[in-house]
């Protein structure tokens, strides 16, 4: 850098992590530094051809490096396959990277089942989100919460994570459920008043079967035909699915029934000849009344006093 030098020897080389084209320059800052991803661990070297690219696995961001150590290793949740790069790519959605210096995306795993990821450049499967309740997923290295499926009508999932559709429960007895993707046993409808259901996994009411004739049931979901309560002595029912007592119809006058859950009016026994009966759902033969003295009645199932002659 002086004046008058008098050897060659008395010119510096360039520094380790730079290069010089040039001649006759008189300062070190004439020196240019090897460009980002690229290192150069001699002395004096005359061209950019002389730094080396930095390996697969490594990136360099700033110039002048001066050893393949400064070409840094890629961080977790990167990878890098190419020579002479300056950035490292992340692993996409569905997947982490919880080493150093990976040269591959194929060194990225895979989100697991029943989990999904939709994020970048991530670190470690504790990254992955676990599948919400009221889903399932069988697949690897998904990227939305949309990619778990839902458990299906009828059924119901209470845990996170689930990885097959057999993680849904069935909705019990006595219960039906019509949506997709319920996430605990008390999304299940009960079967309404007059039904029962001693199935699993129904999907509407209308699966629910009717009480029989006969019967009635006023709660809602009851679990077994025997949940159907009989109609009382002196009342008969013709219809299915009733729901309350009232539903049951009363004996007419001139009969009456002992017996539990009469399906029709003609069961209802009729009184005998020579009786009558002016009230209604009676329940034995003794509300049937002897006509009295002096008159006689020759059928059955009189309902006044009035029928005997």
């Amino acid at each position: 850098t002086g004046l008058a030098q008098i050897s060659e020897v008395n010119c510096s080389m360039c520094v380790a992590g730079t290069f010089q084209t040039g001649v006759g320059l008189t300062s070190s800052a004439s020196c240019v530094g090897c460009s980002v991803g690229t290192y150069s661990t001699g002395l004096g070297m005359i061209d950019a051809s002389n730094c080396s690219l930095c390996i697969a696995g490594t990136f360099r961001s700033s110039t002048g490096a001066p050893d393949l150590s400064n070409c840094s290793l890629c961080r977790v949740g990167t990878y890098q396959s190419g020579l002479g790069l300056s950035v490292c790519s992340q692993c996409g959605p569905g997947t982490y990277l919880s080493s150093e210096g990976s040269i591959s995306v194929s060194n990225c795993s895979v989100c697991g089942v029943g989990t999904f990821q939709t994020g970048s450049g991530l670190v470690s499967s504790v990254n992955c989100s676990l599948c919400a309740a009221g889903t399932f997923q069988t697949g690897l290295g998904l990227v939305s919460s949309g990619s778990c499926s839902l458990c299906g009508q009828g059924k119901f999932s209470t845990g996170l994570g689930q990885v097959s559709e057999s993680s849904c429960g069935l909705c019990g007895a006595g219960t039906f459920q019509s949506g997709v993707g319920r996430s605990s046993p008390q999304a299940c409808d009960a079967c309404s008043v007059g039904k029962y259901s001693t199935g699993s996994g129904l999907f509407y009411d209308s699966n629910c079967a009717l009480c029989p004739t006969g019967t009635f049931q006023s709660s809602t979901g009851a679990s077994d035909i025997g949940n159907c309560t009989l109609c009382s002595p002196g009342h008969y029912q013709t219809g299915l699915g009733r729901s309350a007592s009232s539903d049951c119809s009363l004996c007419v006058p001139g009969t009456f029934s002992t017996g539990l859950g009469i399906i029709q009016l003609s069961e209802c026994t009729l009184c005998d000849i020579g009786t009558f009966q002016e009230l209604s759902g009676q329940v034995s033969s003794a509300s049937c009344l002897l006509c009295r003295a002096g008159t006689f009645q020759t059928g059955t199932g009189m309902p006044s006093r009035w029928n005997c002659s």
